[in-house]
């Protein structure tokens, strides 16, 4: 198969699932779950999902071309891409590559209700929270699964100064994650559970 077929493959991102956080600044990234279900479901009757993996190897002519191949990854590695997202996509059969920051990674967070635990009656809608990020211990329960991969999307996916050149201002009330995950990293994995993230850049406040 020529290269110009190996091109072909779509890949398609996503960050976050679910219900929009009116108080979340970037609630721009989360599909509401009815319109991501609908494109899991059509996604399905067209295309064979597959692993970042399976695509680099595809990529560099080590595996043969797989037809109607597309890859579904998620950035960040926030929680409701186990709450919500692993669930619709493990009903459908459907490989996802979620790329994770080890500094957001919750290292308390165990492994939480999700939308396979309201299906199977073990817990209700209104038990699932899907503020935060991702733990290890949910991270290797949908790994194990053979569905999920997981990838690196840096230490700390936060901005740091190269040089004494100043191009920009921090304002109170803007969006301040990058500032934050510089001065509080132990603060990271619960930066999106904060309640009041219009004021969340006093973060004097909470540590």
């Amino acid at each position: 198969m020529d290269s110009l077929h190996r091109d072909r493959t779509p890949v398609v991102y996503y960050h976050s699932v679910g219900k929009k956080n009116p108080n979340w600044k970037k609630n721009f990234l989360t599909i509401p779950l009815p319109f991501f279900e609908d494109q899991v479901e059509y996604i399905s009757h067209k295309f064979r999902a597959i692993s970042i993996k399976e695509f680099w190897a595809i990529r560099t002519g080590r595996l043969k071309p797989i037809k109607n191949s597309i890859v579904l990854t998620f950035d960040d590695g926030y929680l409701d891409n186990w709450i919500w997202a692993y669930p619709v996509l493990k009903k459908f059969g459907l490989k996802m590559t979620i790329f994770v920051s080890p500094d957001f990674v919750d290292k308390k967070g165990g492994v939480r209700p999700n939308l396979d635990d309201v299906w199977d009656k073990r817990a209700e809608i209104s038990d699932l929270n899907q503020a935060g990020f991702l733990s290890w211990q949910e991270m290797r329960k949908m790994e194990a699964s053979g569905l999920v991969e997981i990838q690196s999307h840096t230490m700390t996916h936060t901005k740091y100064f190269v040089s004494d050149r100043i191009d920009g201002f921090h304002h109170p009330g803007s969006d301040c994650l990058y500032p934050i995950g510089n001065l509080f990293p132990k603060g990271s994995p619960i930066i999106l559970a904060i309640q009041s993230l219009r004021n969340y850049c006093r973060m004097d406040t909470l540590f």
